[in-house]
């Protein structure tokens, strides 16, 4: 199920952004580790009007929910993709563990192999997603599978832009 939700990009961030999520990520194994990480790249987010907050729900009892959901998530990156490209703005993906290379070569000191497709998270930024979810997707976060062991997974990216709205680029790139 694909969902939603456009607004004013100042009110995204005023809104969702917190200090204590973007700190948190300090405390990962994987900061300064991987391209989809922080620290990241000055990116002045202010400089974009709005916000399009693109999230998919998958619903599986799979164990490794993430290998599940790997041909949607390429279809879905696809679309963020195809979404930043048309409309001049900057996307944010799902990322968490990003899964492209064995090793990340930012370890190395080396850029990334996959700039082309990689995009950093929401989270990375310090977007409170719990919040994303509940207030503008309608869709609590989901932390344990429920007690028939189904896990419902919500992942949300955005295209930060210019335009006075990028929802007719979802179009047929992505179906359920």
């Amino acid at each position: 199920m694909l969902l939603t939700a456009e607004l004013p990009a100042e009110e995204f961030l005023r809104r969702y952004y917190s200090d204590a999520f973007a700190a948190a990520c300090r405390d990962c194994p994987g900061y300064g580790r991987r391209w989809c990480c922080p620290p990241l790249p000055d990116v002045d987010l202010r400089t974009y009007s709005t916000a399009l907050i693109v999230a998919f729900r998958l619903v599986t009892t799979a164990d490794d929910p993430v290998v599940t959901a790997a041909p949607l998530l390429r279809r879905y990156t696809a679309l963020l993709l195809e979404i930043e490209r048309r409309s001049g703005g900057r996307a944010f993906g799902f990322c968490g563990m990003c899964r492209l290379c064995r090793v990340c070569t930012r370890t190395s000191g080396r850029p990334c192999r996959h700039s082309a497709i990689v995009r950093p998270p929401l989270e990375a930024f310090g977007f409170d997603l719990g919040l994303v979810a509940d207030e503008l997707l309608g869709m609590p976060l989901q932390w344990a599978p429920d007690a028939d062991g189904n896990r419902n997974l919500l992942f949300i990216g955005a295209v930060f832009h210019t335009l006075p709205s990028a929802k007719n680029f979802i179009g047929p790139v992505f179906v359920n």
